[in-house]
């Protein structure tokens, strides 16, 4: 806001907030039309092992995920007062915060990590770590899919929705 940076990568609410103090936005990287990799920004993580041995548990957690995504979605004025209250955020910047990542993105909650997104990350990271080279989002075990297609293939997903 002092004019001291010429550019940055920023997500909302701040991105909107620069705008409208006069920084003009270059790349909306959001934007598919630049068959950029997408890699997760966040994501849930946890050990195989504790997947496996509390697979009920886990379970769980991914559906409290999910419902709550919903709830937000069909009650945007307890999603705004619970972002104000929990990530200390005032009006506008809750707001932008629901419209860009519950109305636009939150659909994503349901969806796993993008291939091309993972190889971008190991690739990176194989620069500095030579670890990594070679190494593939199968070998590294990155992803497991069947929780999530569990719920999805159960009918919850559809109950929340309606």
């Amino acid at each position: 806001m002092a004019g001291q940076v010429a550019a940055t990568i920023l997500s909302d609410p701040q991105a909107t907030s620069a705008t409208k103090h006069g920084m003009k936005l270059m790349v909306d990287l959001s934007d598919n039309k630049w068959d950029l990799p997408r890699y997760c920004h966040n994501c849930f993580m946890a050990k195989r092992s504790f997947v496996e041995s509390n697979r009920e548990l886990t379970t769980n957690f991914v559906k409290a995920i999910i419902e709550g995504l919903y709830l937000m979605k069909r009650d945007k004025a307890l999603a705004v007062r619970l972002f104000k209250k929990y990530l200390r955020l005032d009006d506008e910047s809750a707001t932008i915060g629901y419209d860009f990542y519950i109305a636009k993105h939150g659909e994503g909650v349901l969806s796993l990590p993008e291939r091309r997104g993972l190889e971008f990350v190991i690739a990176e990271v194989a620069k500095t770590n030579p670890k990594a080279a070679g190494a593939t989002p199968e070998s590294l075990k990155l992803v497991e899919p069947s929780i999530l297609d569990e719920i999805k293939k159960s009918g919850f997903v559809e109950r929340l929705k309606q």
